[in-house]
């Protein structure tokens, strides 16, 4: 619906934005990490969705996690990527591989996001590669007791070493 306030989700909802597509799927194919910036409210996050309604990928909202206790765990988001299983499910049926997924069997505690990471890479080497989306990826500042520093290290090591795995981050704020 073109004049609902909300995010959304299909590039046909989406008014006089066909660049800002464009210089994404471009980014996407080119680099392992992508930044998606902007003023609030300017659009970021239906862009966001929609390419993901159009392509392989998962959607982390990063406020949704903050919110819940004003800090994110290691917990939180290995918990928010297990939650992805039905639509990981999904993308491996519709490019009609068998993968089985360990990280999604394991209790939080017990998971390495390292682990999830290379699975989730083993994914993208089937379906031509798969997206990992941060929406307002600022709040990952407040992952873990160092301020994102363990989460950087793990980003780092995905675009250096998983070539199978995009990362777009999408952010409004200082600190992105």
């Amino acid at each position: 619906m073109l004049f609902d306030l909300r995010p959304k989700q299909r590039r046909e909802d989406i008014f006089d934005r066909e660049r800002e597509f464009k210089e994404l799927e471009k980014s996407v194919e080119t680099y392992p990490l992508s930044l998606l910036l902007g003023i609030r409210r300017v659009g970021k996050s239906s862009i966001l969705r929609a390419y993901l309604n159009e392509n392989p990928g998962i959607l982390i909202d990063c406020r949704e996690l903050y919110a819940e206790s004003g800090h994110i765990t290691k917990e939180d988001l290995i918990r928010e990527l297990q939650s992805k299983g039905s639509l990981l499910q999904r993308i491996i049926s519709r490019f009609k591989v068998s993968l089985n997924l360990k990280f999604l069997r394991v209790e939080p505690r017990d998971a390495s996001l390292r682990d999830i990471f290379r699975e989730l890479n083993e994914i993208g080497e089937k379906t031509g590669g798969l997206v990992i989306a941060f929406d307002e990826a600022q709040y990952l500042r407040f992952y873990g007791s160092r301020g994102g520093k363990e989460l950087l290290a793990l980003l780092a090591h995905a675009y250096d070493s998983l070539p199978n795995l995009r990362i777009i981050l999408t952010g409004s704020e200082v600190g992105l």
